[in-house]
């Protein structure tokens, strides 16, 4: 975001820390030193953030807090409507928390490289989500939209030949290079690996899964590191 917005957000942020306060106080919510800790340093980034990431902020302005305190924090502010949950794919297993900015409404670009998470808001995508909704009678409430893909970051530090286990989840890619000896080669190429070949990634975890010509093969990620590929800018996402 440019440094106006930079600006708005700080002002929100410092606005919506001081609703927070008093409505706490009219509550009769008594808040001790740690549990302001973690609700101070939520105000002081727009990151999204897990609670164990916040107790790593908090920890450095009250040593004493812990866990415990940070969960209790976030679920106040989430209760009073300054903390929306959110849970990425990339990051299932994982919550993260953000702050809920009142009368404005974004849209997230996820990068499943390094984690990177970009908010951003289009005008003309929002009217075209409600003519959409419009024309199959349906009343939209609210919504949102998560693109994953690599930032342009994590792109830059790829090469244009690298190993399979460097592709993303969903990624085209074109088999160019095998490096291995006979028997390797030979294995890849009955399983239908061979240099010139279209495949995406289904899944990039301890074992990939690869599509090949509309069928799934599984491969380990050592004989993996072996095929070395180019991305498919060509193919279908």
């Amino acid at each position: 975001m440019n440094s106006n917005n930079n600006d708005h957000r700080q002002m929100s942020n410092e606005k919506a820390r001081s609703e927070f306060f008093h409505l706490a106080q009219n509550n009769n919510i008594e808040l001790d030193e740690r549990q302001r800790a973690a609700v101070n340093c939520f105000f002081d980034t727009e990151s999204h953030l897990s609670a164990t990431e916040l107790l790593d902020l908090a920890s450095k302005t009250c040593e004493k807090c812990d866990i415990n305190d940070v969960e209790s924090a976030l679920k106040l502010l989430e209760e009073y409507g300054f903390a929306k949950r959110r849970v990425f794919e990339n990051r299932e297993d994982e919550t993260l928390y953000e702050h809920w900015h009142l009368t404005e409404h974004h849209d997230h670009l996820v990068c499943i490289k390094c984690e990177k998470i970009i908010e951003f808001f289009d005008p003309q995508l929002e009217r075209i989500q409600e003519n959409i909704s419009r024309s199959h009678g349906f009343e939209t409430l609210n919504h949102k939209l998560e693109i994953y893909g690599i930032c342009s970051e994590c792109m830059g530090k790829r090469e244009p030949l690298m190993p399979i286990t460097m592709a993303a989840q969903g990624e085209s890619v074109i088999i160019r290079k095998i490096h291995g000896g006979r028997n390797l080669v030979k294995k890849l190429s009955d399983m239908g690996l061979t240099p010139d070949t279209r495949v995406e990634v289904i899944t990039s975890g301890g074992q990939m899964i690869i599509s090949i010509r509309g069928s799934r093969v599984a491969i380990g990620r050592g004989m993996a590191s072996k095929i070395f590929v180019e991305l498919d800018r060509d193919g279908d996402r």
